[in-house]
Formats: structure tokens, C-alpha cells, sequence
């Protein structure tokens, strides 16, 4: 059963210009464990509520779902806001949640917090104690904002080992994690000091589509909070993240396209991972066609060249990221591929949402097509595949 806090504190310490960085990184945990237990053979019953002042069932352990609904679910949640009740959620838990529940299963709740419950730190751990020895339930608390109340949350957990503190990794290795601890498996080894960001080095340009699809398929109206195109820059401001900016190491230049093509920035202009951000924070939104021709050309001729910063003995890397397929150019759009491949630029791109067409995209990106072609269910879930996508471009670009 996964408890979350939905309360105002956990988006109130989100990373610059990156609303719902935690929460979103909470729902990609929670859909990779959902990925992993045998839901649709019965094995496993999940349940899933949110809480801020109330508590708020999307799915009970009685309910018949499948783990596509499940996901679909998780995908879907927003925060409630509110302050943090933690210990009316442990007391709803433990009189409504376990019905439905089986005898011969046990009995496991997911409580994920920032940590510092406004009720009273004693009551929450009271409720808890009524879980832990009274309906023997195992109870694992998880961190996921560094600005926690540690001691509450470990008390809270039924062990230590119970309790785990989300930071700046990889999502998947918590989620591996949480699995391996759910599972009585003993750990998983941490990721490696040694990861690709350190070492990336490449000419790196963003190709971002602002076409109105982008905006036309926005989760809800409310452009503050569900806007498809934040989203996206979030994604892209992500991946600079995993790459060392820097005069010598990666540079980044960027592209936004809809009926036509416009450049951002040039390699050589912002030199440093804020400057990258903030200049992709700063592209406005255009709406109209999907002219994807159109940058490829501007990248292959206007930005992998000499006089804009790129350099003769560096890899030449282009993420393209879209929502569908060309609608302007489209004749053009393979052509001014396989001239900008065959100049060596590296192709990684990315298809989101079901509309795309996934044959001219897998042949625009480079081979092999299984680590250049990603594709996600819509703008919201590109968080999932951001790490997998640095690590690949990473892989080639060694220090030389």
C-alpha cells in the first residue's frame, strides 16, 4: 500500500525552475515498483492514497485493477496541498485500508513524506506503533526531499532498513532499492562515482518541438501546473544536468521548431549548466506545424560549425524531442538526416505520446535504433527515460 503526502512542503523546496521535481520523481518510483510485482497474476494487491489534511483513495486492496489502470493512476496524481497530517493518515490506514486484505499475505505500507508531520510528531508515531505491533504491519518510510524531519520518518519505519532517504541519484536505483527491501533482498550496489556526467565531453545541440500539439494535449487546463511544454523544458534542463558544461568539456546549443526553425543560442555562447537552463527556460512557445527538416538543417549548418563553437575533435551529438511527425518539409525531413548523419552528427531522439510517427523518427535517429529511439506515453513521462538517455551519450564520449 503506497501512502503519499500530497501537503505544500513537498513542493516547496523543488530545484530552480523545476516545479514538481520531487513529486514527479516520486511517481516514476512508485510506477517502476509497480512494474516489478506480479500484479496481474494475483500475487500482489496494491492500494494507493494521498494525504495532506484528508486522505484521498484512488485504489484499494479490494478493487480489481490491472497494472496498466495502476500506473495510468500514479501518472495521473497531483498534489492536494495542505498541511501534512501524517498521523490521520496512519489512523485511516489502519480502520479503512485493510479490507480486502488476505490472511496469508503480509500486510506492507509505503509511507512517502517529506517528513515533518504538522499534527505532532508523538501522535504520528503512536498511529504507527497501532500499525507496526497491533495489525503487524511492515511499514517503510521514504524521504524524498532533502529537507526532512530524518528522526521522525525512521521512527515512524519498522527498522532502519525500513527507512530511505531519496537524494540525487538515479530514481531507478531507489526503486531498485525499495524493491530489493520489499523483497527481503539485501541492497543493490550504489551507482559508480564514476558516471557518464563526469566524463561526457561533446557538442551537444537540443531540438525541442513547440508545434500547438505540445499545448493541445496539456493533462488539464491550468497552464501553471499542467503545461506540456514545461514539462519538456524541465526534461531538457534535466539532461543538461547530467552533462559538464564548460569551455572544455560539453557545450550545448539549442533549437526550437514548429512551422519553422529557430535558434536559441550557438555552442559557444553559454559556457555554464545554469546559462544552458536558463536560456532553455527562457524559449517562448510558438504553437503551429512540426517542421522537423528545418532544424536538422540549422543544426547541421548553422550550429556544428567552426565559427559557432564546435569543435573539430569532439563527438556531435543532436537530441530531437517531438510529439508527432513532420507537417511542414516532410519530404525533406529523412534527407536532412542522413546529410547531418552522414556529416558524423549522433542522433538521439525521442517520441512522446501515441501520435508519433515512430518510422520516421527510428529513421532519423542514428544505429542502432535501440539505444537512439525512445519513446513515452506522453510529455510528463520523459522523466523516465532522461537518466537512460545521458548514460547513452555519455558511453561515447569519453575524455580523449
Amino acid at each position: 500500500m503506497f501512502v503519499i503526502d500530497g501537503s505544500e512542503s513537498v513542493m516547496e523546496h523543488d530545484p530552480y525552475n523545476q516545479p514538481y521535481y520531487h513529486w514527479k520523481r516520486m511517481q516514476t518510483l512508485i510506477s517502476d515498483v509497480l512494474d516489478s510485482l506480479p500484479i496481474e497474476y494475483g500475487e500482489s494487491k496494491v492500494a494507493l492514497l494521498t494525504y495532506s489534511d484528508t486522505p484521498y483513495v484512488h485504489f484499494s486492496l479490494s478493487d480489481q485493477n490491472s497494472a496498466a489502470h495502476m500506473r495510468q493512476t500514479v501518472h495521473n496524481l497531483q498534489p492536494q496541498r495542505g498541511f501534512t497530517d501524517t498521523a490521520m493518515v496512519l489512523s485511516y490506514v489502519n480502520d479503512h485500508m485493510f479490507t480486502g486484505d488476505r490472511s496469508d499475505a503480509e500486510n506492507v505500507v509505503v509511507l512517502i513524506s517529506d517528513g515533518l508531520s504538522n499534527g505532532g510528531t508523538g501522535v504520528a508515531l503512536h498511529r504507527a506503533t497501532d500499525l507496526k505491533f497491533n495489525r503487524q504491519v511492515k511499514l517503510h518510510t521514504i524521504a524524498m526531499t532533502p529537507y526532512i524531519d530524518e528522526e521522525e520518518l525512521r521512527d515512524t519505519a519498522s527498522s532502519d532498513r525500513e527507512f530511505l532517504q531519496v537524494d540525487s541519484e538515479s530514481i531507478s536505483f531507489y526503486s531498485d532499492t525499495l524493491l530489493h527491501r520489499l523483497c527481503d533482498l539485501p541492497d543493490p550496489e550504489p551507482p559508480t562515482t564514476d558516471n557518464p556526467h563526469c566524463e561526457v565531453r561533446a557538442d551537444v545541440v537540443l531540438l525541442a518541438d513547440n508545434s500547438g500539439s505540445i499545448r493541445d494535449k496539456n493533462p488539464c487546463p491550468d497552464l501553471d501546473n499542467c503545461d506540456n511544454y514545461k514539462f519538456l523544458k524541465q526534461f531538457l534542463m534535466s539532461l543538461v544536468d547530467g552533462m559538464d558544461v564548460s569551455t572544455d568539456k560539453t557545450r550545448v546549443s539549442t533549437i526550437r521548431f514548429s512551422s519553422s526553425a529557430r535558434l536559441e543560442f550557438y555552442l559557444y555562447e553559454h559556457l555554464t549548466s545554469d546559462d544552458v537552463k536558463r536560456g532553455i527556460w527562457d524559449m517562448a512557445f510558438d504553437g503551429s506545424y512540426t517542421n522537423i527538416a528545418d532544424a536538422i538543417r540549422i543544426a547541421r549548418t548553422q550550429v556544428f560549425t567552426a565559427e559557432r563553437g564546435d569543435r573539430p575533435d569532439i563527438r556531435n551529438v543532436a537530441i530531437l524531442v517531438t510529439d508527432g511527425e513532420s507537417t511542414v518539409n516532410e519530404d525533406s525531413t529523412l534527407r536532412e538526416a542522413d546529410l547531418a548523419k552522414a556529416e558524423g552528427i549522433n542522433f538521439f531522439v525521442v517520441g512522446m505520446t501515441d501520435e508519433i510517427n515512430e518510422l520516421e523518427l527510428k529513421s532519423i535517429a542514428s544505429e542502432p535504433s535501440q539505444d537512439h529511439y525512445f519513446a513515452t506515453a506522453d510529455v510528463q513521462s520523459l522523466t523516465t527515460i532522461q537518466d537512460e538517455i545521458v548514460r547513452l551519450v555519455c558511453a561515447g564520449n569519453k575524455y580523449r
